[in-house]
């Protein structure tokens, strides 16, 4: 498929994917993981405060979806 790199967006906050303690183990697994497959791992630490895309989260990519399908 010609990867070459991956990233991964950890939400560093109580709600975020992976909680306030296990968010550096995740990036970590995440990073050991795309190396074995020989892929360059990419981290972002965010704390979540705002969304860096839109459409991203659940109901933000039920609202993209609205526009042109519903009108």
């Amino acid at each position: 498929m010609g990867v070459t790199s991956a990233g991964l967006d950890v939400r560093v906050a109580r709600y975020g994917n992976f909680g306030d303690s296990e968010a550096a183990d995740a990036a970590a697994m995440f990073a050991r993981v795309a190396r074995i497959l020989g892929v360059e791992p990419v981290v972002f630490l965010t704390d979540a405060s705002h969304a860096y895309q839109p459409g991203i989260g659940r109901g933000e990519s039920l609202q993209a979806l609205d526009a042109p399908l519903l009108g």
